[in-house]
């Protein structure tokens, strides 16, 4: 094969894992979260220490709920300041997608 046709490891392996997920979770996601694709949260964090221009950050005040039994342990953030409490958080509502999967697939790229 030419050095031409070669691709990295981690780009086929990225590919198939990919479609191999996509498969396996779109009917989930759909049915849990009504939209394609879930959430990436610990992806979101590497992405945010490596470019922090990539989220749009609101300062709302969060708390976990440690009182009620049906929601104990809940995160819950006061996006419209309903409460009086002081924003003490800063919290993501809104990525670049296409940079930011761009910097994903160019990190797992690096690894072959």
């Amino acid at each position: 094969m030419s050095k031409a046709n070669k691709r990295p490891l981690a780009t086929h392996f990225f590919k198939a894992s990919q479609r191999k997920l996509n498969k396996s979770s779109r009917s989930f996601d759909l049915a849990k979260y009504r939209m394609e694709g879930g959430p990436l949260h610990d992806p979101c964090v590497i992405a945010y220490l490596i470019d922090s221009t990539l989220f749009d950050l609101k300062h709302v005040n969060v708390e976990i709920e440690t009182k009620a039994d049906l929601t104990l342990g809940q995160t819950v953030a006061d996006w419209w300041k309903v409460t009086d409490r002081t924003p003490n958080c800063h919290v993501a509502y809104q990525v670049d997608d296409t940079r930011f999967f761009e910097l994903l697939n160019e990190r797992l790229a690096r690894l072959s």
